[in-house]
C-alpha cells in the first residue's frame, strides 16, 4: 500500500532503495513508514531520519529528529518561549572550516505540505553564542526552512567575556561573518535534499548583532539571499564597543558622574516635553535641541535633578565617542532613548567590571588579548583606531558598497528605532548617506530602503519590561509570539514586505508601527515609519497617536 501511493505520488525507485524528497531511504527505513500507512506525516519522518549522518556542502548532520507540534523552545537565561505550531524535522549540524573552528548550527524544516516553498536565515544578539531557537520557531511556523548557527562558539548568555575568542582568531572570524554564510550553503544542501527542490527564493532576517550579519551577508556573500531585513545593525561592531566604554567612561568620570533610573526617566521626559510632534514621541531627534543643564540642581536638591558632573556625562553621551581633537569615532545616543540607558547603564563601575554589554570583554580578548586589561588603560586618540585595524576586516559590515548584492536584484531593509538604547540611531541615517552618496536617492531606492522608527527602542517595538524586551503583534521584527488575528501584511511586518518586494517588485515605502514602553511612559500608539530621506506629516484631523492619521512626504513638499 506504501509503495502504491508513493508511485502515485511520483517518488523514484533505485535498486538499493527509494528516494524521498532527495534523500535516499533503504528498505528497513520504508519498513518503518509501513508501520504508520495512515499517518500522513509518515513519508516526511522517514525523510527526515534519512538525513541523519549525511554531509552537505562540508557539513555534518548529526542529528534530524521530526518533531510534532505543539513544540515549546526557550531564549537562553530567559522566560521567554516559542511554540512551533506545524510538525518539521529538526536537522542538528555542524562544520570545522579551519583550525579550532567549529560551527554548529540547526536547520528547521517544515512538513512538506507546511513548507512555502523559501529559505530563511535567522540571526542572534549580543555576542551570543547559542542557538537562536525563538527565531528558528516563528521561521517554521510562518512556512520557511529556517536556518541559524550558534556564531562559531558557545556563551552563557547573550553578552558573554568573549573568553572564547583569545587567541582564536579563527572563532572571530566565524562570529564576524563566516559563520552564518557557511551554514546558509549547508541549510540550503539540506533542505534541497529534504525536499527534493531547492527553495525559490532565499531571505535573511535579524536585529542587532543579527542586524550585523545581514549587512555583511549583502556585502560580503551578496549570492547567498534575494532579500535581506536587517534590524538596528551594527554597522562596525569595533565602534560599537568603543561607544559602550566611552559611555561607561563619562558616566564613571567623577564619583557624581552616574545616573539612576529616576534621573534618566526624569531626562527623556524633559526632552520629550522639549522636542515631541504630534505623537507624543521626538519624530527625528536631529532636529531636537534639549540640553540637560535644564535639570541641573539649583538651590533646592531634588531626586531628579543633576549634579554638573551628570550634566558633562550626559553630554558626553549624546556626543558620542570622539578623539581629543574632536573627530568622531562612532556616533551617541539620540534624544529620547534615555530610559532605555537602565538596561546597560544603570550600574557603572570605573574598573570596567560594569555597564555596557560586550565591550570589555571584546577589547580585553579580541583586541589586547589581555585579561587583565581595564578601562583605565583606555586611549580613545589611540585604541580605537588600532581595534579598528586588527578586527575590522573580521567585525564590521561597514562598506558602502552594495553593487554586486544590488546587481543581481537583491533588496535589502533596514530599520532603526530613534529610541534605540544600544545601537546609537544616527549610524544607520550615516551609513544610507554613504550608501546614497556613491550613486542617487532614485537608484539606491531600487534596492535598499532605511526606515527610521519614531520611539521604538533596541529591536523591539512594543517593550513591556526593560530585562525582557518581549515584543507582540507582527511587526518590524520577526516575532515569536504574536497575536495570530492580526494578520501579516506588508504594511505592518517588514519580511512579508521584504517578499512582496523580492517576488512582485513591489518596494516598501512605509511602515505602521506599534509602539510602547510603559516603563518609559510611553501610551500604546501606532507611528509612520517612512522610507529616508522621506518623513511622517500629520494630516491635521484625528488622533495623532494612530498611524492612520499621518503620511509620508519628501522633504520638499509641503
Amino acid at each position: 500500500m506504501v509503495i502504491r501511493k508513493l508511485i502515485r505520488a511520483g517518488r523514484i525507485f533505485v535498486a538499493s532503495g527509494i528516494t524521498l524528497m532527495g534523500a535516499t531511504v533503504m528498505p528497513s527505513q520504508l519498513a518503518v513508514a509501513a508501520t504508520s500507512t495512515e499517518d500522513p506525516l509518515a513519508i516526511a519522518m522517514t525523510a527526515c531520519a534519512a538525513l541523519e549522518g549525511t554531509t552537505y556542502s562540508g557539513a555534518r548532520v548529526a542529528a534530524a529528529t521530526f518533531v510534532r507540534p505543539p513544540y515549546t523552545t526557550k531564549w537562553m537565561n530567559s522566560s521567554r518561549t516559542g511554540t512551533v505550531r506545524v510538525p518539521f524535522c529538526r536537522a542538528e549540524g555542524y562544520v570545522d572550516p579551519a583550525p579550532r573552528s567549529h560551527i554548529v548550527f540547526e536547520v528547521w524544516l517544515p512538513a512538506p505540505l507546511r513548507w512555502n516553498g523559501r529559505f530563511l536565515g535567522v540571526g542572534a544578539g549580543g555576542s551570543m553564542g547559542a542557538i537562536n531557537t525563538l527565531d528558528l520557531a516563528d521561521g517554521v511556523n510562518r512556512g520557511f526552512a529556517t536556518i541559524t548557527t550558534d556564531n562559531g562558539h558557545r556563551s552563557p548568555g547573550p553578552r558573554d567575556g568573549n573568553q572564547w575568542a583569545l587567541g582564536a582568531h579563527e572563532r572571530i572570524v566565524d562570529f564576524g561573518h563566516r559563520a552564518h554564510h557557511i551554514g546558509t550553503l549547508a541549510g540550503k544542501a539540506i533542505a534541497n535534499a529534504y525536499y527534493h527542490r531547492a527553495p525559490t527564493y532565499a531571505y535573511y532576517i535579524g536585529c542587532s548583532q543579527g542586524g550585523k550579519t545581514g549587512m555583511m551577508e549583502a556585502q560580503r556573500y551578496p549570492d547567498d539571499y534575494d532579500g535581506i531585513v536587517a534590524g538596528a545593525p551594527v554597522y562596525s561592531w569595533v565602534n560599537e564597543m568603543t561607544q559602550q566604554a566611552w559611555t561607561v567612561r563619562a558616566l564613571t568620570e567623577t564619583p557624581r558622574s552616574s545616573l539612576s533610573v529616576q534621573q534618566m526617566q526624569a531626562l527623556q521626559d524633559a526632552a520629550i516635553q522639549r522636542c515631541a510632534g504630534r505623537s507624543g514621541l521626538i519624530e527625528d531627534p536631529r532636529r531636537c535641541d534639549f540640553d540637560p543643564a535644564q535639570l541641573q540642581c539649583g538651590p533646592t536638591i531634588s531626586p531628579t535633578c543633576l549634579t554638573a558632573d551628570q550634566v558633562t556625562a550626559i553630554r558626553k553621551i549624546y556626543a558620542g565617542p570622539r578623539t581629543t581633537n574632536g573627530r568622531q569615532i562612532f556616533p551617541g545616543f539620540a534624544r529620547g532613548s534615555e530610559r532605555g540607558w537602565e538596561q546597560f547603564y544603570a550600574t557603572v563601575r570605573a574598573d570596567g567590571t560594569e555597564g555596557g554589554g560586550s565591550w570589555y570583554g571584546v577589547y580585553r580578548h579580541m583586541v589586547f588579548e589581555d585579561p587583565d586589561w581595564t578601562l583605565q588603560q583606555l586611549d580613545f586618540d589611540r585604541d580605537p583606531a588600532y581595534a579598528k585595524r586588527k578586527l575590522g576586516a573580521a567585525l564590521d559590515p561597514d562598506s558602502d558598497d552594495l553593487n554586486a548584492f544590488a546587481k543581481r536584484g537583491g533588496k535589502l531593509i533596514v530599520y532603526h528605532g530613534w529610541a534605540d538604547q544600544q545601537v546609537p540611531a544616527q549610524s544607520s541615517v550615516e551609513y544610507h548617506t554613504t550608501v546614497v552618496a556613491r550613486g542617487s536617492q532614485a537608484h539606491v531606492d531600487k534596492y535598499f530602503r532605511l526606515f527610521m522608527v519614531p520611539g521604538m527602542a533596541h529591536c523591539a517595538e512594543e517593550v513591556f519590561n526593560p530585562n525582557t524586551l518581549i515584543p507582540h503583534g507582527p511587526n518590524l521584527g520577526l516575532q515569536t509570539e504574536y497575536s495570530q488575528e492580526v494578520p501579516l501584511t506588508p504594511e505592518n511586518d517588514a519580511l512579508t514586505a521584504l517578499q512582496q518586494w523580492v517576488e512582485h517588485g513591489l518596494a516598501p515605502t512605509q511602515f505602521s508601527v506599534s509602539v510602547r514602553n510603559e516603563p518609559a511612559g510611553i501610551t500604546p500608539r501606532t507611528v509612520l515609519a517612512c522610507s529616508e530621506p522621506a518623513q511622517a506629516h500629520f494630516r491635521g484631523t484625528g488622533d495623532p497617536l494612530d498611524a492612520k492619521t499621518w503620511d509620508c512626504r519628501e522633504p520638499h513638499d509641503p
